[in-house]
């Protein structure tokens, strides 16, 4: 289980008070234009902290999990469940391939499935078919509260190894009134960092005490934010008297960001086969309406990345940012579904590609991930730690991370996309059976919510991070 560090903290705290590290052009594939390409703006908040790049594995393509490719390379005859996670290449389906780690409610087969006739084709991919509907725990904290309270849900928290329960909700304006956005706030005990996060376009920011621990032994804590030009603090002690946002008062005034990022991390293993094609064609409406969207004193910046798994042909593919939306909606055009082999997902990799080998801007009105997905990481204790720091670093860079559930995903799944937006300060997205595309989509464990067209519930979530239109 992740721990906070004194050295992690000191880094924490150390990356908000500095100037955003250069990197030199070439020196990290993927991290998009070096930081002189950002002009120095008077009055905008200290920029996002630099991290080290967490190690990610590397693809080892036709390597699987049980141990199958080994023993056909020393001659061994292969069961029959080795042999079908070791057929990875050819079309995708709608079915993953292994039987070691089969997707919920799927029996895996004793032996090879006989050779079924295609199915009936769906429409033509196409933006604006699958439907979706979105749900804000923050926004519905009691609720989520007593999630964590029922004998039904109350391990989901111990199975990831992340404790959100110890939420300190804080808001931050000037004297004036008006919301601060992107800046850093610290949670502190003491000298000790513990949880660092910045504020959205409605002055908001989210903080946890020991988010990756079970029980926490803070009880005095103390609030900082920094807006370059002014701090405040405050002084509280664990438990909150309330769940209303904790309000910080700064003498100053911030100047408007000139950019926002929006990236796009996409699964693209087979078993997104079922729902790729069209996944393709909403991101890349996404993507056009988006910047069509975007004010003429925003720069909008755009990046497309896809993931697999360390048996794949590759982990994590990535693209720098870029202000260029048909380079965008090409990269999309040109990714198919396939290989994978059992139910979880290098989540983790993509996770820290997407966080620490991209340059995301240092000052910004939003920086949103959409995670599209349909499995976990896999859940080895190296993981799971690459997991929790990314989670960690992307709070600290400001990074909202909007999972989009895709057919296939189980209740562990969907409460670890849920904890992954609430400790980032996100929304959970899930697509539904209302659209007739793809496989079963899981019914989520919340409350009312309104079934819209995926694209159109993506656009009115990137215009709200990015207005402040919440």
């Amino acid at each position: 289980m992740l721990k906070h560090t004194p050295l992690v903290h000191l880094g924490l705290a150390i990356g908000l008070s500095l100037s955003l590290l250069a990197c030199q052009p070439g020196e990290t594939p993927g991290t998009g234009p070096a930081p002189s390409a950002f002009p120095e703006v008077a009055g905008t908040p200290p920029p996002i902290p630099s991290f080290a790049a967490q190690p990610i594995p590397t693809a080892m393509p036709g390597r699987n999990f049980d141990g199958g490719d080994a023993m056909a390379e020393a001659g061994m005859p292969m069961s029959a469940p080795a042999m079908m996670d070791s057929v990875s290449a050819g079309p995708a389906t709608s079915e993953r391939t292994s039987s070691s780690a089969p997707r919920p409610g799927v029996t895996a087969p004793d032996i090879m499935p006989p050779i079924l006739p295609p199915e009936e084709p769906g429409p033509v991919p196409e933006a604006g078919l699958l439907t979706a509907g979105a749900w804000s725990d923050l926004q519905n904290w009691p609720f989520w509260l007593d999630l964590m309270q029922q004998q039904e849900w109350d391990q989901m928290p111990a199975t990831w190894g992340i404790y959100t329960q110890r939420r300190v909700p804080v808001v931050v304006r000037n004297s004036s009134g008006q919301a601060l956005a992107d800046v850093p706030v610290t949670l502190r005990s003491g000298q000790q960092t513990l949880f660092t996060a910045r504020t959205n376009m409605a002055g908001e920011a989210e903080l946890f005490v020991d988010l990756f621990t079970a029980q926490s032994q803070y009880t005095d804590l103390q609030i900082r934010a920094d807006s370059g030009q002014a701090q405040a603090t405050q002084d509280l002690s664990w438990p909150l008297q309330s769940n209303e946002p904790i309000g910080l008062s700064l003498e100053s005034e911030v100047a408007p960001a000139v950019y926002a990022d929006l990236m796009l991390m996409i699964d693209t293993t087979g078993s997104m086969g079922d729902e790729l094609e069209y996944l393709k064609s909403e991101l890349a409406n996404v993507a056009s309406r988006v910047a069509a969207q975007t004010p003429q004193d925003l720069t909008l910046r755009l990046s497309a990345n896809f993931y697999r798994d360390t048996t794949d042909e590759y982990v994590v593919r990535s693209f720098p940012f870029s202000t260029d939306v048909n380079s965008v909606q090409s990269q999309l055009a040109q990714q198919s579904a396939n290989g994978g082999g059992d139910f979880p997902e290098a989540v983790d990799s993509a996770l820290a590609d997407a966080v620490d080998n991209h340059q995301w801007s240092p000052t910004a009105r939003a920086r949103l991930l959409f995670l599209v997905l349909d499995a976990p990481p896999h859940q080895d204790a190296e993981n799971l730690q690459r997991l929790r720091t990314s989670l960690e670093r992307a709070a600290a860079k400001g990074i909202r991370i909007i999972p989009v559930a895709s057919s296939g995903i189980d209740k562990d799944t969907e409460f670890l996309l849920r904890m992954l937006a609430i400790s980032s300060g996100g929304q959970y997205v899930f697509l539904t059976d209302d659209s007739g595309i793809g496989n079963s989509h899981i019914k989520p464990t919340i409350g009312q919510y309104s079934v819209e067209k995926l694209n159109d519930l993506m656009v009115r979530l990137a215009s709200a991070y990015i207005n402040g239109d919440f």
